[in-house]
Formats: structure tokens, C-alpha cells, sequence
């Protein structure tokens, strides 16, 4: 069964739509995931350099099962516009770079990448249009777990200590 996420994000709107075919629709402001993503369980609302430490190495831990994740994942539409000031011929040389190193990036990390479209437009401020629509399988994350599941284990030992379920066994100060 396929999971489609859309992420949309411009000046207007910012949107995470995750579809499981057949089973449920969950629209969630990507405002809100990113706020999850950078605090810890103790205290949602604010953003503190403790909680981006933990997460960033949640992520470090977890980096090869999100990249086993994504070499299965196919990609639909992607669309990224930047829009600068066309008088600013630096920042616009800049922005095609940036464009092209995203580009590489993608075609490296994803199995595929159907209909991609980059563009740097004319703008007085400078903005930036991003959506992606993904296609991932249920059974392709199962299996990413499978194969990386001394990393699950770390993950788990990692979250316990952090939030003082058991004790660590190198704090012997």
C-alpha cells in the first residue's frame, strides 16, 4: 500500500499532506512538524539548544535508516522556484548553484525522480516556492528497518537514556 507526501511550502502556505491510499487523509501545517522535529517530548513549545541537540543526533542515529527510506522512495513532482532580483546578478548565479547542487542531491538519494521542475524568476524579494510530492511503500519501510535494525536498537537505547528510563553505563563521574 503506497504513502504519498506532499509538502508544500511558499510565502502563502506551508502543508505536509500525508495519504495512505485507501485508508485516511492527515493534512498537518508544516510549521508544526517542524516544531516537533525540534523540541523534545518535555516541552513542545519552545525551541531550546537542548532539544536541537537531541534531535539532531536522533537524526545522526537514525541517518542510515532514513537513506535506505529514501533510495526506495520515488518521487512524482517536484517543483522549486526561487525568486530573486534580476538586478542582482550574483544572487542569481548563487541560486542557480544552489538549484543544481539540490538537483544532485535528489538524483542521489531517491530511487526516482519523475517530473522535476527548478527556476530562478524575477522578483523584488526574495522568496522561495517548494513542493514535492513522494511515493513510498509500507513494505519498503519495513524493510529498511530490517536491514538496519542494530540502528533501531541504538536509537531505542539512545531515547531511553536520554529521558532517564535507565541509567547510562559510562556516568561514572
Amino acid at each position: 500500500m503506497p504513502i504519498h507526501f506532499k509538502v508544500i511550502y511558499d510565502g502563502k502556505r506551508s502543508d505536509l499532506e500525508i495519504n495512505f491510499i485507501k485508508l485516511l487523509d492527515l493534512k498537518i501545517d508544516l510549521d508544526k512538524v517542524i516544531r516537533f522535529l525540534l523540541t523534545t517530548k518535555y516541552d513542545r513549545e519552545v525551541i531550546t539548544l537542548e532539544g536541537l541537540i537531541y534531535n539532531f543526533t536522533l537524526f545522526r542515529k537514525s541517518r542510515n535508516i532514513i537513506t535506505s527510506i529514501a533510495k526506495m522512495t520515488i518521487i512524482k513532482k517536484l517543483t522549486c522556484v526561487a525568486y530573486e532580483d534580476y538586478e542582482k546578478y550574483f544572487l542569481v548565479v548563487n541560486s542557480w548553484i544552489i538549484l543544481s547542487k539540490l538537483k544532485s542531491i535528489l538524483h542521489n538519494h531517491f530511487y526516482k525522480i519523475k517530473n522535476e521542475y527548478y527556476m530562478v524568476a524575477d522578483n523584488e524579494k526574495f522568496r522561495l516556492t517548494f513542493e514535492a510530492i513522494m511515493e513510498v511503500r509500507i513494505i519498503f519501510i519495513i524493510i529498511a528497518i530490517i536491514i538496519n535494525i542494530k540502528d533501531v536498537f541504538k536509537i531505542i537505547k539512545f531515547m531511553r537514556v536520554y529521558y532517564g528510563k535507565s541509567k547510562s553505563t559510562k556516568s561514572n563521574i
